[in-house]
């Protein structure tokens, strides 16, 4: 039986890398995952924290103010936030607990 999901990422040449645009590696395509649910692209540098070992999860941090709602126009510092490869999601991760940015 064979895992579905998404391929597994190039993740010791990603972890600690400024992401800004896409790239090939080995004639695989690096999909872009700091986007807004329309697929817009963050709108500031975006720096790769982590990868789960399966590929489906990177954690990564940016001042971008474009990515979810609960920032729009809001960000004044670096937030963290979580992308899941199989759903398309991006998820603020770095807020307080009452759920502010």
């Amino acid at each position: 039986m064979r895992a579905t999901g998404p391929a597994p990422v190039a993740a010791v040449l990603l972890l600690g890398a400024v992401v800004a645009g896409s790239f090939m590696i080995v004639g695989r395509p690096i999909e872009v995952v700091s986007r807004s649910a329309d697929g817009t692209p963050a709108d500031q540098q975006v720096a790769v924290d982590a990868i789960s070992s399966n590929g489906r999860f990177i954690v990564f941090e940016t001042s971008a103010s474009n990515l979810v709602d609960a920032t729009a126009g809001k960000v004044s510092a670096q937030n963290v936030y979580a992308a899941d490869r199989l759903t398309g999601s991006v998820r603020l991760v770095s807020v307080t607990p009452s759920g502010a940015p």
